[in-house]
């Protein structure tokens, strides 16, 4: 009596299935193709649904079906011309993201609304595939980009589409039981998604996975490790600082405050620490200032981001919001380049986010939330020049080397890339 037995064995850069050899992006490009041709089944219903009952919307969801169908198109075509590819490529980046939330957002909220099913198992299971939706994407079109410029461009564009993309795709009022309406409006779960999307964009331009575990080595102090900790903790307990315990723990209850503060450390994290350094490092590595360069940069970039911030608040706010940013921006980034650890400025970032918003509006005085006051600019500026000076020290010594090293090895320059999966019978 024979048995049948399969065996999978994780080899190196490539699948061997049945004879045939794919890579792990052979993989996606079919998962990109198959998706494709679900989010244009959805939008020639959608769209002829609309058209019939007179729905102007309808228009909109034909020109991204026929976006669709190019990127369809040339994805199964075995050669294309260089301008088609080009073409498609910035099709497909700008508003193939668009196609696929209308689809995910309108699939899931008739489902709910005609089929009668329960809100919260339809939004739970959306959810879940939201989370990896961009990912064939990222990979297909996103890895295909190699230009510094519009790397930089297309992630910042991609992050507010998928964090902010959800909620307008899919209302609040959509999600089903107050929980989930919270956890749908706090964007947490774009922010994951982005994650998800940021990893695999990286891994798609040849640079890091997400430090995970610590790989310190040569010139690495606890000390300073310990400093920079130290640093945090302080700087965290200032911002908050004339708020009373009461008050605060009422503020750290709220579970929007802890959402949105997990939102904003993962995505932005994600997306300045974790992808636009890389790409700066890779663009000016170069240059005369191949570390120097990418901090002020990334720091700069992640502090006018703020901008956006204008449309709902204050100038002044916005302003000081900056400034306070800037200097963040060039602490996180020394940071993870010193330990390599994405997980800890998250972590950092999350924390000083949910204390500032739990102490906002209770009172207290915090430096980038709430009204701006004398103090608040004051101590702003004290700790932006503090922050620079903390830069400039880490530039220097046996620091300097570790950050180095991380920085290389965020270029991906000690890494493996693809897998082979052997399957036997």
């Amino acid at each position: 009596m024979t048995r049948d037995f399969v065996t999978i064995i994780v080899i190196g850069n490539e699948s061997l299935i049945g004879g045939n050899k794919m890579s792990g992006r052979d993989y996606l490009h079919i998962w990109y193709e198959t998706q494709l041709v679900a989010a244009l089944f959805f939008l020639l219903v959608i769209s002829g649904w609309e058209m019939y009952v007179g729905i102007h919307q309808g228009y909109l969801m034909i020109f991204l079906g026929v976006i669709t169908a190019i990127g369809l198109i040339v994805a199964s075509l075995p050669a294309v011309p260089t301008w088609l590819a080009a073409t498609n490529r910035w099709l497909q980046a700008i508003f193939q993201p668009l196609a696929l939330l209308m689809v995910w957002g309108t699939v899931t909220r008739q489902i709910i609304v005609r089929l009668q099913l329960p809100a919260r198992g339809v939004v739970v299971l959306a959810l879940i595939y939201y989370l990896i939706m961009f990912a064939p994407l990222a990979s297909e079109i996103g890895g295909a980009f190699k230009w510094g410029l519009s790397r930089l461009c297309y992630s910042f564009y991609w992050f507010l589409l998928i964090i902010l993309g959800m909620t307008i795709s899919l209302p609040v009022k959509f999600a089903g039981p107050p929980i989930m309406q919270t956890i749908v409006s706090s964007h947490v779960v774009g922010a994951l998604a982005f994650l998800i999307t940021a990893t695999t964009l990286m891994r798609a331009w040849e640079l890091a996975w997400p430090g995970l575990l610590p790989k310190f080595g040569w010139g690495w102090s606890w000390l300073t490790f310990a400093f920079l900790v130290a640093v945090d903790l302080v700087v965290t307990g200032v911002n908050i600082g004339g708020v009373s315990l009461t008050t605060l723990r009422q503020g750290l209850t709220s579970s929007s405050n802890f959402l949105v503060a997990l939102c904003a450390g993962i995505g932005e994290e994600t997306l300045c620490r974790f992808v636009i350094l890389a790409v700066l490092l890779v663009a000016l590595k170069n240059t005369r200032w191949p570390l120097g360069g990418p901090l002020a940069v990334s720091a700069l970039l992640f502090g006018f981001a703020h901008l956006l911030n204008a449309a709902g608040q204050p100038l002044a706010d916005t302003v000081l919001q900056i400034t306070g940013t800037v200097g963040f921006g060039l602490f996180y980034l020394v940071v993870f380049l010193y330990t390599g650890q994405l997980w800890l400025t998250i972590l950092m970032h999350f924390l000083f986010d949910w204390l500032a918003f739990a102490a906002d509006g209770t009172g207290g005085v915090t430096l980038l939330t709430g009204t701006p006051t004398t103090s608040s600019w004051v101590l702003t500026l004290v700790e932006l020049v503090f922050f620079i000076l903390l830069t400039v020290w880490m530039m220097h010594g046996k620091r300097r080397t570790v950050l180095e090293r991380h920085a290389q090895r965020l270029m991906g320059s000690d890494q493996s890339f693809g897998y082979r999966l052997d399957f036997r019978f």
